[in-house]
């Protein structure tokens, strides 16, 4: 497998629009005034991010903010998880706390992991059966738990399948697989039980997206999308702002944000 160039690119892209078609194209519709730490999307295409002063913001289609949501006491949340609407997740690793949103922007729940007795989570995701999967980077293992907490499962100790340890930065379930990866280096890719479907020592991404059995990364000045299982790609340019020195990128459903200057770009591709 060809070695990939990592890249600062926090993906949560839907695949299946284009499954069957090529992609060369990308069309700016829309710009947000914000500057985030993060950004991703639903599969209604709302925007979510994470401000510069650590504000949770929604915003729809239009671009209109339409939702918001703060908390002072659990340090800086770094990861939002969208893929349910109705069940936003925020990360806020510095208490490893995991919180979860409703649809009007109300905290309906959280997680705390240190009471699960972990307290190293490095990476979080809500699983495609409404769960969720933590890393827990002490034992080097991914635990699916339910939102109360109990153990669903877990993975095998996973530095075990490198040639160092593995620390997982992203999980993504996509939903017939779960990927995580190490941005020093390392891939891994889980079945919805723990077990292993995939290791790959020389894969290196700061960051990748998985839907079904597709997955996305940048390679270069494209964005490919390959198929696990054909072994099929298809890619697209990707925006000249992106390629400014600087200009974090994020993917969302159809779309690719893009940081210029005080406004995130929105990018949809045909």
């Amino acid at each position: 497998m060809r070695k990939l160039i990592p890249i600062s690119l926090w993906l949560s892209c839907s695949l299946g629009a284009l499954r069957g078609q090529s992609v060369d194209s990308l069309r700016l519709t829309l710009s947000i005034p914000a500057e985030a730490v993060f950004v991703t999307s639903d599969n209604l295409s709302n925007t979510y991010l994470i401000s510069r002063n650590n504000a949770i913001l929604k915003f729809d289609t239009l671009g209109r903010q339409s939702g918001l949501f703060t908390n002072k006491r659990l340090g800086n949340a770094t990861f939002l998880d969208a893929a349910n609407p109705l069940k936003v997740l925020v990360w806020y690793p510095d208490f490893q706390t995991l919180v979860w949103l409703d649809r009007t922007f109300s905290e309906m729940g959280r997680l705390e992991f240190s009471k699960l007795g972990l307290y190293s989570v490095s990476a979080v995701a809500m699983s495609f059966d409404g769960n969720i999967w933590a890393f827990d980077d002490a034992e080097s293992v991914a635990f699916k738990f339910s939102l109360e907490g109990k153990k669903l499962f877990e993975s095998p100790p996973l530095s075990q399948y490198f040639s160092r340890r593995f620390s997982a930065s992203r999980i993504r379930d996509g939903g017939q697989f779960v990927g995580l990866n190490d941005h020093s280096g390392g891939f891994c890719r889980l079945d919805q039980y723990g077990s292993i479907a995939e290791i790959n020592s020389s894969l290196k991404l700061q960051d990748f997206e998985m839907e079904g059995n597709w997955m996305a990364y940048q390679d270069g000045e494209l964005l490919k999308l390959r198929n696990l299982t054909y072994l099929k790609e298809f890619q697209f340019l990707l925006p000249g702002s992106i390629k400014k020195e600087g200009n974090p990128a994020w993917l969302g459903k159809s779309c690719i944000y893009v940081q210029n200057g005080k406004e995130i770009e929105q990018y949809v591709w045909k």
